[in-house]
């Protein structure tokens, strides 16, 4: 009897997960993690519908709550123009989920790149998505304590708790941590590709129709030999 009651619980497991499969395969829910855990069966790429909708509510969120110059919420609300900052996601981001995200959070975000490097960076270090739940780990430069030894601005990492799936994802519940004890991510700088080179139209040249001269019908033959005019008369019979 209890092994039948197992071998039903197994085959709900087995089906139960599948179903989950399905439904993440859909967009509607997702089993993934960045970064990859050992052993683990969740995707890890970052460039997937859920984990860009993810990461985009929380960097909003974040930028919002603490704007790169250290001012307040209210002073940021009261600006024409926002403070420009740089947004570092994780490696193997594309260049499309990259300008995706920046394009939608917005408020002056730009891609981390070489020649963003100097501004306020806002680094995604951690995203967690299970169903309709994730977590992300936001690491945000603390503009108000100045820069740090080492002349960078002094880190603080925050826990966002986030829900959505079926709905837009958005911030349900964060922690801060300590101030000055996260640990920046690996630098991820985007570069968009080089444009192929575009095909170059050929301008039609206008030339006067020459036709071919006709060919010579005697070519490669021998002329036939002239007729003697000397040639004797034909003797006729004698009568």
């Amino acid at each position: 009897m209890n092994r039948g009651r197992t071998a039903v619980a197994s085959v709900c497991g087995i089906a139960g997960l599948a179903a989950g499969l399905l439904v993440g395969v859909g967009g509607c829910a997702s089993y993934e993690t960045y970064p990859a855990v050992p052993k683990n069966i969740a995707l890890n790429d970052p460039n997937t519908i859920a984990m860009t909708d993810c990461m985009v509510a929380s960097l909003r969120w974040v930028a919002s709550k603490y704007p790169p110059n250290g001012e307040s919420m209210q002073e940021a609300a009261l600006r024409t123009e926002p403070v420009p900052f740089a947004v570092n996601l994780p490696p193997k981001t594309g260049y499309r989920t990259y300008e995706r995200v920046v394009d939608e959070v917005g408020r002056g975000a730009v891609p981390l790149s070489e020649e963003s490097a100097g501004l306020p960076t806002y680094h995604v270090s951690y995203v967690r998505v299970r169903g309709d739940e994730a977590q992300v780990h936001i690491i945000r430069p603390v503009a108000s304590l100045g820069a740090g030894p080492d002349g960078k601005a002094i880190p603080q990492e925050i826990k966002l708790q986030l829900r959505g799936g079926l709905k837009r994802w958005h911030v349900i519940g964060f922690r801060e941590w300590a101030v000055g004890v996260a640990e920046i991510p690996e630098l991820n700088y985007y570069h968009k590709p080089a444009q192929a080179g575009k095909p170059v139209k050929s301008t039609p040249v206008e030339t006067a129709y020459v036709p071919n001269p006709p060919a010579n019908a005697t070519a490669g033959k021998t002329a036939p030999a002239p007729m003697p005019t000397d040639a004797p008369a034909t003797a006729g019979a004698p009568e």
